[in-house]
């Protein structure tokens, strides 16, 4: 069977390889087709109805499944901002990113880091590996968003796992490439 091409998503790099979309049989509730991929992670409805396996990525990237079911995937006070340090960002960005983009798996529930006005791209989870390697750019801007100093953040970089307890939540501007992100724990 040949299978349409998955959507892209601009603020959402790649999420099957992170988990949250996943080869499944299941029927979508908004289009009612099974088109072999579904959103794994719970979206919550205006009524306060969860949904979870519900929705294929093609009628999230559309956002029709956010207006037919008055769903969002990513919660709306998560985005930038306060209590963050991240950049404020205009109400139909936070709109387009709430309603047409996957959301990823956290430890206490997901950011959204911000910049440049806009939200940045989700890349993945990192640890010390990912940190000290192909994303060394995010570690002083992680840190800094942390507050720690470098003797406090060098500590907590040793304990960081992709997969562990203690993970990082990394992004890139889609304007100027600034890496950023934050970390939390379990």
């Amino acid at each position: 069977m040949d299978r349409e091409p998955l959507p892209v998503f601009k603020y959402f790099l790649d999420p099957v390889a992170d988990g949250v979309v996943q080869e499944s049989p299941a029927v979508c509730r908004c289009c009612e087709r099974a088109r072999g991929f579904i959103y794994t992670v719970t979206a919550t409805g205006g009524d306060d109805e969860d949904f979870v396996d519900a929705f294929c990525p093609w009628c999230i990237a559309s956002g029709e499944a956010a207006a037919k079911f008055d769903v969002e995937f990513v919660y709306r006070d998560t985005v930038g901002g306060v209590p963050r340090v991240w950049d404020e960002v205009p109400e139909p960005v936070v709109t387009d990113l709430v309603t047409r983009t996957p959301s990823f798996i956290a430890w206490q529930g997901e950011q959204w880091f911000t910049h440049c006005r806009d939200a940045a791209m989700y890349l993945g989870r990192a640890g010390y590996e990912e940190l000290v390697g192909e994303w060394r750019a995010a570690a002083p801007v992680i840190r800094a968003e942390a507050g720690m100093s470098e003797e406090e953040w060098d500590d907590r970089l040793q304990i960081l796992h992709r997969d562990g307890d203690c993970s990082a939540y990394v992004f890139r501007c889609l304007h100027c490439g600034q890496l950023g992100g934050y970390f939390d724990c379990s």
